[in-house]
């Protein structure tokens, strides 16, 4: 089976900072809920609501915007998930915790290089 054919049921989407079941570092809302209501209802931001986009009107996701709420339920990040193989990839410039700086690249994001961690020689 091709990827066309494979796009057209299926998506993989990496949210890092996500845990398994919920909660973790990062951004790790991908809809809402009575606890979520400042995710908005829209199948950008939501998961939900893009997968219902996608059955019943075959508007298929290739990308949405993961959300972390503050402890006042107000929304304090937002970060660009994409559809694999494409990562989101910082746009170089603005805010880090919006997801407006990002853009989904399918450029493989770089990996630190393996050697010895640099110690400071001041003692």
């Amino acid at each position: 089976m091709g990827n066309t054919q494979r796009e057209n049921f299926y998506r993989l989407f990496m949210v890092p900072g996500l845990g398994h079941c919920g909660g973790g570092p990062g951004a790790n809302l991908v809809f809402r809920s009575e606890l979520a209501t400042a995710v908005p209802l829209d199948p950008n931001r939501d998961m939900l609501t893009a997968l219902e986009e996608w059955v019943e009107r075959g508007r298929a996701p290739s990308s949405f915007v993961a959300s972390r709420l503050n402890r006042e339920g107000a929304v304090e990040r937002t970060r660009l998930v994409c559809a694999y193989p494409n990562v989101a990839k910082y746009r170089g410039m603005g805010d880090v915790d919006s997801a407006d700086s990002w853009t989904c690249s399918s450029e493989p994001a770089p990996h630190p290089r393996p050697g010895p961690i640099a110690r400071s020689s001041k003692k």
